[in-house]
Protein backbone atom coordinates (compact mmCIF):
# COMPACT_ATOMS: atom_id res chain seq x y z
CA UNK A 1 0.00 0.00 0.00
CA UNK A 2 2.28 2.81 0.83
CA UNK A 3 4.57 2.30 -2.11
CA UNK A 4 1.37 3.25 -4.81
CA UNK A 5 1.24 6.62 -2.60
CA UNK A 6 4.80 7.12 -4.33
CA UNK A 7 4.97 6.03 -7.24
CA UNK A 8 4.24 6.33 -10.77
CA UNK A 9 4.17 4.14 -13.61
CA UNK A 10 7.46 3.74 -15.46
CA UNK A 11 7.00 4.22 -19.51
CA UNK A 12 8.86 1.63 -21.42
CA UNK A 13 8.82 0.90 -25.38
CA UNK A 14 10.55 -2.52 -24.93
CA UNK A 15 7.87 -3.68 -22.10
CA UNK A 16 5.31 -1.91 -22.25
CA UNK A 17 3.79 2.11 -21.78
CA UNK A 18 3.09 1.45 -18.09
CA UNK A 19 5.57 -1.54 -17.84
CA UNK A 20 7.90 -1.29 -14.71
CA UNK A 21 10.67 -3.86 -15.55
CA UNK A 22 12.35 -4.91 -12.14
CA UNK A 23 15.95 -5.14 -11.48
CA UNK A 24 17.90 -5.92 -8.02
CA UNK A 25 19.28 -2.91 -6.06
CA UNK A 26 22.85 -4.36 -7.15
CA UNK A 27 22.32 -2.97 -10.49
CA UNK A 28 22.69 0.39 -9.06
CA UNK A 29 26.23 -0.61 -7.39
CA UNK A 30 27.83 1.06 -10.55
CA UNK A 31 26.63 4.22 -9.54
CA UNK A 32 28.37 5.25 -6.48
CA UNK A 33 32.04 3.12 -7.63
CA UNK A 34 34.58 5.74 -8.50
CA UNK A 35 32.52 8.31 -6.70
CA UNK A 36 33.43 10.15 -2.91
CA UNK A 37 30.11 10.57 -2.23
CA UNK A 38 28.54 7.61 0.23
CA UNK A 39 25.29 9.29 1.51
CA UNK A 40 24.48 7.89 4.36
CA UNK A 41 20.41 6.52 4.99
CA UNK A 42 17.93 9.11 7.08
CA UNK A 43 17.04 7.51 10.30
CA UNK A 44 13.56 7.44 11.39
CA UNK A 45 13.01 8.69 14.73
CA UNK A 46 12.99 6.93 17.99
CA UNK A 47 12.47 4.05 16.20
CA UNK A 48 13.48 0.53 18.07
CA UNK A 49 16.50 -1.66 16.28
CA UNK A 50 17.48 1.19 13.65
CA UNK A 51 20.71 0.52 12.21
CA UNK A 52 22.67 3.70 11.06
CA UNK A 53 23.67 2.62 7.35
CA UNK A 54 24.95 4.40 4.39
CA UNK A 55 24.44 3.33 0.44
CA UNK A 56 27.98 2.10 -0.10
CA UNK A 57 27.21 -0.61 3.08
CA UNK A 58 23.93 -1.58 1.19
CA UNK A 59 25.22 -2.18 -1.62
CA UNK A 60 27.51 -4.78 -0.33
CA UNK A 61 25.19 -6.70 1.05
CA UNK A 62 23.50 -9.64 0.14
CA UNK A 63 20.35 -9.42 -1.65
CA UNK A 64 17.17 -11.46 -2.20
CA UNK A 65 14.21 -11.11 -3.94
CA UNK A 66 11.05 -11.56 -1.75
CA UNK A 67 8.74 -10.10 -3.95
CA UNK A 68 7.63 -7.30 -6.20
CA UNK A 69 5.16 -5.51 -8.48
CA UNK A 70 5.17 -2.92 -11.22
CA UNK A 71 5.55 -0.05 -8.70
CA UNK A 72 8.60 -1.88 -6.77
CA UNK A 73 10.59 -4.41 -5.36
CA UNK A 74 11.25 -6.12 -1.90
CA UNK A 75 14.15 -7.50 -1.24
CA UNK A 76 15.93 -9.76 2.35
CA UNK A 77 19.37 -7.67 3.00
CA UNK A 78 21.85 -9.50 4.79
CA UNK A 79 24.77 -6.82 5.65
CA UNK A 80 28.11 -7.64 6.13
CA UNK A 81 27.73 -7.33 10.03
CA UNK A 82 24.94 -10.37 9.81
CA UNK A 83 21.74 -7.81 10.79
CA UNK A 84 18.88 -8.26 8.37
CA UNK A 85 16.53 -6.29 6.73
CA UNK A 86 13.84 -5.76 4.44
CA UNK A 87 14.88 -2.99 1.73
CA UNK A 88 11.29 -1.72 -0.52
CA UNK A 89 13.02 0.27 -3.49
CA UNK A 90 10.59 2.17 -5.36
CA UNK A 91 11.46 2.25 -9.48
CA UNK A 92 9.60 6.02 -9.97
CA UNK A 93 8.41 8.48 -7.19
CA UNK A 94 5.88 11.17 -7.89
CA UNK A 95 6.85 13.70 -4.72
CA UNK A 96 9.91 15.69 -3.71
CA UNK A 97 13.12 14.49 -1.01
CA UNK A 98 11.06 17.05 1.78
CA UNK A 99 8.31 15.43 0.64
CA UNK A 100 8.89 11.95 0.27
CA UNK A 101 10.73 12.26 3.64
CA UNK A 102 8.20 13.82 5.84
CA UNK A 103 5.81 10.69 4.56
CA UNK A 104 8.35 8.18 5.54
CA UNK A 105 8.68 9.66 8.68
CA UNK A 106 4.99 9.82 9.75
CA UNK A 107 4.65 6.28 8.96
CA UNK A 108 7.74 5.37 10.94
CA UNK A 109 5.94 6.96 14.06
CA UNK A 110 2.45 5.12 12.88
CA UNK A 111 3.89 1.35 12.13
CA UNK A 112 5.53 1.66 15.46
CA UNK A 113 2.08 2.26 17.42
CA UNK A 114 0.88 -1.08 15.93
CA UNK A 115 1.81 -4.51 16.31
CA UNK A 116 0.38 -5.11 13.01
CA UNK A 117 2.56 -3.27 10.97
CA UNK A 118 6.08 -3.37 10.14
CA UNK A 119 8.76 -1.03 11.47
CA UNK A 120 9.90 1.25 9.09
CA UNK A 121 13.92 2.22 10.21
CA UNK A 122 15.15 4.33 7.83
CA UNK A 123 15.28 5.25 4.36
CA UNK A 124 17.08 6.67 1.24
CA UNK A 125 15.96 8.88 -1.50
CA UNK A 126 19.05 9.54 -4.20
CA UNK A 127 18.56 11.22 -8.10
CA UNK A 128 19.00 7.43 -8.85
CA UNK A 129 17.90 5.16 -5.94
CA UNK A 130 15.31 5.87 -3.50
CA UNK A 131 14.13 2.94 -0.92
CA UNK A 132 12.29 2.30 2.73
CA UNK A 133 14.38 -0.08 4.93
CA UNK A 134 12.18 -1.72 7.83
CA UNK A 135 12.06 -4.64 10.06
CA UNK A 136 12.44 -7.99 7.77
CA UNK A 137 10.31 -11.02 8.59
CA UNK A 138 10.83 -14.58 7.17
CA UNK A 139 8.91 -17.15 5.22
CA UNK A 140 8.59 -14.44 2.42
CA UNK A 141 5.56 -12.64 0.70
CA UNK A 142 2.23 -13.04 1.98
CA UNK A 143 0.49 -13.58 -1.01
CA UNK A 144 3.28 -16.59 -1.80
CA UNK A 145 1.65 -18.01 1.70
CA UNK A 146 -1.56 -17.88 0.51
CA UNK A 147 -0.94 -18.98 -2.49
CA UNK A 148 0.79 -22.17 -0.64
CA UNK A 149 3.78 -21.57 -2.64
CA UNK A 150 3.05 -24.05 -4.45
CA UNK A 151 6.12 -23.98 -6.89
CA UNK A 152 8.72 -23.67 -3.91
CA UNK A 153 6.61 -27.07 -2.32
CA UNK A 154 5.45 -24.80 0.78
CA UNK A 155 2.33 -26.18 2.76
CA UNK A 156 -0.34 -24.39 2.22
CA UNK A 157 -2.24 -22.28 5.04
CA UNK A 158 -5.08 -23.64 6.40
CA UNK A 159 -8.21 -22.07 7.15
CA UNK A 160 -7.59 -20.78 10.64
CA UNK A 161 -4.53 -19.46 9.60
CA UNK A 162 -5.74 -17.62 6.81
CA UNK A 163 -8.54 -16.14 9.51
CA UNK A 164 -5.98 -15.20 11.61
CA UNK A 165 -4.44 -12.98 9.26
CA UNK A 166 -7.62 -11.49 8.00
CA UNK A 167 -8.32 -10.41 11.13
CA UNK A 168 -5.35 -9.01 12.09
CA UNK A 169 -4.91 -7.13 8.42
CA UNK A 170 -8.43 -6.04 8.94
CA UNK A 171 -6.87 -4.80 12.79
CA UNK A 172 -4.07 -2.86 11.25
CA UNK A 173 -6.09 -0.79 8.42
CA UNK A 174 -8.37 -0.14 10.96
CA UNK A 175 -5.93 0.94 13.08
CA UNK A 176 -4.54 3.37 10.45
CA UNK A 177 -8.13 4.74 9.59
CA UNK A 178 -8.27 6.07 13.48
CA UNK A 179 -5.03 8.06 12.85
CA UNK A 180 -4.95 12.03 11.79
CA UNK A 181 -4.87 13.89 10.05
CA UNK A 182 -7.10 12.28 7.37
CA UNK A 183 -4.95 13.61 4.55
CA UNK A 184 -1.46 11.35 5.99
CA UNK A 185 -4.10 8.37 5.93
CA UNK A 186 -4.72 8.92 2.47
CA UNK A 187 -0.83 9.21 2.06
CA UNK A 188 -0.01 5.58 3.70
CA UNK A 189 -2.81 4.02 2.20
CA UNK A 190 -3.32 5.41 -1.74
CA UNK A 191 -4.14 2.69 -3.98
CA UNK A 192 -4.21 4.15 -7.41
CA UNK A 193 -0.87 4.98 -7.38
CA UNK A 194 -0.88 9.02 -7.01
CA UNK A 195 -2.03 11.83 -4.32
CA UNK A 196 -4.57 14.09 -5.28
CA UNK A 197 -4.86 17.40 -4.93
CA UNK A 198 -8.64 17.43 -4.74
CA UNK A 199 -11.27 17.17 -1.48
CA UNK A 200 -12.54 14.35 -0.83
CA UNK A 201 -15.04 12.85 1.48
CA UNK A 202 -12.83 11.22 4.24
CA UNK A 203 -15.45 8.26 4.46
CA UNK A 204 -15.55 7.63 0.62
CA UNK A 205 -11.79 7.47 0.53
CA UNK A 206 -11.55 4.89 3.66
CA UNK A 207 -13.98 2.74 2.18
CA UNK A 208 -12.46 2.94 -1.57
CA UNK A 209 -9.56 1.84 0.34
CA UNK A 210 -11.44 -1.38 1.59
CA UNK A 211 -13.04 -1.79 -2.08
CA UNK A 212 -9.77 -1.91 -3.78
CA UNK A 213 -8.57 -5.06 -1.41
CA UNK A 214 -7.62 -8.30 -2.88
CA UNK A 215 -9.81 -11.66 -1.82
CA UNK A 216 -7.12 -14.31 -2.19
CA UNK A 217 -8.04 -16.41 0.58
CA UNK A 218 -10.83 -18.25 -0.54
CA UNK A 219 -8.55 -20.16 -3.31
CA UNK A 220 -8.37 -23.56 -1.27
CA UNK A 221 -11.16 -26.27 -0.81
CA UNK A 222 -12.83 -26.23 2.72
CA UNK A 223 -15.64 -28.42 4.86
CA UNK A 224 -17.59 -28.52 7.73
CA UNK A 225 -17.28 -25.02 10.29
CA UNK A 226 -14.39 -24.14 8.37
CA UNK A 227 -16.53 -23.54 4.86
CA UNK A 228 -19.15 -21.85 6.77
CA UNK A 229 -16.80 -19.27 8.39
CA UNK A 230 -15.51 -18.97 5.02
CA UNK A 231 -18.80 -17.81 3.26
CA UNK A 232 -19.29 -15.69 5.81
CA UNK A 233 -16.22 -13.71 5.33
CA UNK A 234 -16.89 -13.88 1.94
CA UNK A 235 -19.86 -12.01 2.39
CA UNK A 236 -18.04 -9.05 3.97
CA UNK A 237 -15.43 -9.06 1.50
CA UNK A 238 -18.48 -8.67 -1.79
CA UNK A 239 -20.05 -6.11 0.66
CA UNK A 240 -16.56 -3.92 0.50
CA UNK A 241 -16.80 -4.14 -3.22
CA UNK A 242 -20.36 -2.17 -3.19
CA UNK A 243 -20.49 0.58 -5.77
CA UNK A 244 -22.14 2.51 -3.66
CA UNK A 245 -19.78 3.38 -0.57
CA UNK A 246 -22.36 4.30 1.67
CA UNK A 247 -23.55 0.64 1.62
CA UNK A 248 -19.48 -0.89 2.49
CA UNK A 249 -19.13 -1.89 5.96
CA UNK A 250 -16.04 0.58 7.45
CA UNK A 251 -13.29 -1.17 9.01
CA UNK A 252 -14.97 -0.95 12.70
CA UNK A 253 -18.26 -3.49 11.64
CA UNK A 254 -15.57 -5.50 9.54
CA UNK A 255 -13.74 -6.09 12.63
CA UNK A 256 -16.67 -6.90 14.15
CA UNK A 257 -18.50 -8.77 11.93
CA UNK A 258 -14.97 -10.86 11.76
CA UNK A 259 -14.70 -11.09 15.60
CA UNK A 260 -18.26 -12.94 15.79
CA UNK A 261 -17.33 -15.39 12.79
CA UNK A 262 -13.77 -15.92 14.82
CA UNK A 263 -15.73 -16.86 18.58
Amino acid sequence: MLSRAFTTPRKSFRYGETSCRSASIHEYEDCIIGFMDDPPLKNCNDVPGAIHLTLREVLRGSVGVVGQSRLGMIEKVVLLGGQVCSLKRFREVSVKRIEFGRRIQRLAEISKQCKYLVPVTSYLYTRRIKFVVSHYFPMGSLADLLAGARELGHTALDWKQRLKIVFHMARAIAFIHGQSPSQEKHLILNVHGHTSSESKNEIIEKKEEIKNGKCQFFEFPTTGKARKQALKVLDIALACTNNSPDARPSMEQILLYLGDIIK
